[in-house]
């Protein structure tokens, strides 16, 4: 009975471990974009299609995405 339920248990545990370290490590990477403009445009600059996406994802209007594609297209400082 236990060849059974521990491999079960193992995989559940071990699906919600990577699903919280994943997450954590996504919230980490997002702060570190937030925090570094620079860094974010320049990503926006070399795939221009990810801001459309994430725009759509996020329920943004023409105007916003408009006022978004002008701030990523300014040089940085």
């Amino acid at each position: 009975m236990w060849v059974y339920i521990t491999p079960v248990i193992t995989l559940i545990v071990g699906l919600i471990g990577g699903a919280v370290i994943g997450f954590q490590v996504f919230k980490k990477q997002m702060m570190s974009l937030m925090n570094n403009p620079d860094q974010m445009a320049s990503m926006m600059r070399q795939n221009p299609d990810m801001l459309e996406k994430m725009g759509r994802q996020m329920g943004a209007n023409s105007a916003q995405m408009k006022a978004a594609k002008k701030m990523m297209n300014r040089r940085p400082r």
